[in-house]
C-alpha cells in the first residue's frame, strides 16, 4: 500500500514522552536489501507525520526476526506499547508484516540512548 495510504490511518494515541515532549525514534534495518531501507524510510516518513521525531535510520548487519521497539526508561513502557501498536497497522498496510510488534526491556543497557528515546528495530525483508 503507498504511503499516502498508510498516512490516512487512523491516529491512535499521542507520542508524547513522559515530560510532554516528543519521542525520538531510531530505525535500525537490515541492509542486506534495499527493500529493508525503503520500507524504513516509509514507516518512517509516517511515523513523522503522526509526530514522532525520527532521529536516524541505521543500517545494520544483524538479521531480525520480529519487528521490535526497545525501550531504555521504565517511564517509556507504555510510550513503546503505543508505539508497537502503529507500527503493526503501519506495517500491515504495506504488506510488510501481519505478526505482533514485540517490545523489548532495555532499561539494563549502557550507555542510555538521549532521553526520551526509542529504538524500532525491523523484521528483515528478504525481496
Amino acid at each position: 500500500m503507498a504511503l499516502a495510504a498508510a498516512a490516512a490511518l487512523v491516529w491512535v494515541a499521542g507520542p508524547a514522552a513522559p515530560d510532554g515532549g516528543r519521542l525520538h525514534l531510531f530505525l535500525h534495518f537490515t541492509d542486506t536489501a534495499q527493500a529493508n531501507l525503503d520500507l524504513a524510510a516509509r514507516v518512517g516518513l509516517a511515523l513523522e507525520a503522526r509526530g514522532f521525531d525520527v532521529v536516524d535510520l541505521r543500517p545494520v548487519e544483524a538479521e531480525m526476526r520480529a519487528t521490535t521497539v526497545r525501550f531504555f526508561d521504565p517511564a517509556l513502557r507504555g510510550a513503546a506499547r503505543r508505539l508497537g501498536g502503529q507500527l503493526e497497522r503501519l506495517l500491515a498496510a504495506e504488506g510488510a508484516a501481519n505478526e505482533r510488534v514485540r517490545v523489548q526491556d532495555f532499561t539494563f543497557y549502557r550507555p542510555k540512548p538521549p532521553a526520551d528515546s526509542l529504538e524500532v528495530w525491523f523484521a528483515t525483508l528478504h525481496r
